[in-house]
């Protein structure tokens, strides 16, 4: 399945964590960010902290600077058992997550000033290492929604037991960021009964005998 999301990951101002972002330094960064944008190589992490390589769960599609100065996203979450978990936060009316924040570093001469009472960090310029998922952002307003989830290739993908089994049926198209509960559970039985009965199937025609075992599979 992919799923595409699109939000703001930051906008000038002041953030949590006592930075300034102004408009110019937003806009060098989302300008210097666009090579790696088209290349597919700035991507997505579960959440800062997340481990190299397993943790990114998506990439950036689309970076730009909107009409208020705001750096302007699109992503896309890729297939990994991560990304399926983050499908499961962030869908629904009321997603457990829905924001972001960014990975980067200052460009230029760094300053430290005193404003409302705090004192702030900032330089000329920005750069973006990644822009990851968080459920505390430093700048409230990096928001995001789900913009679209398709079914990729009709074939289930069971990691457990290593197997690629096409599954029949299965639609083309299911936004499940906006079914109901009750239609999510019906699209759910209906998708893992046909999965059930391809992958028996499949090991029957291998001689194997099947046994199911909760999401997963195992021959005996």
């Amino acid at each position: 399945m992919i799923t595409k999301i699109k939000g703001v990951a930051l906008t000038p101002g002041i953030s949590a964590n006592n930075r300034f972002y102004s408009p110019e330094a937003i806009r060098s960064a989302v300008t210097q960010a666009q090579p790696r944008v088209a290349s597919g190589a700035l991507l997505m992490k579960a959440h800062h902290g997340a481990p190299d390589v397993l943790g990114y769960v998506g990439r950036i599609t689309s970076l730009q600077v909107g009409e208020g100065g705001q750096a302007e996203f699109e992503a896309e979450l890729g297939d990994t058992s991560t990304a399926r978990d983050v499908r499961r936060l962030i869908r629904g009316e009321r997603p457990l997550i829905n924001a972001v924040s960014i990975a980067g570093e200052w460009v230029g001469k760094m300053q430290t000033v005193k404003a409302a009472g705090r004192e702030i960090t900032t330089a000329p310029g920005l750069l973006l290492h990644s822009i990851d998922l968080t459920a505390t952002p430093g700048v409230d307003q990096a928001r995001f929604r789900v913009a679209e989830s398709v079914t990729g290739s009709k074939r289930a993908i069971y990691e457990e037991a290593g197997y690629i089994v096409p599954v029949p049926d299965e639609p083309d198209a299911l936004d499940y960021a906006r079914m109901t509960h009750e239609e999510w559970t019906q699209a759910a039985s209906s998708y893992g009964n046909n999965l059930i009965a391809a992958s028996e199937e499949r090991k029957r025609a291998a001689g194997r005998s099947p046994f199911w075992r909760g999401y997963g599979e195992e021959t005996i």
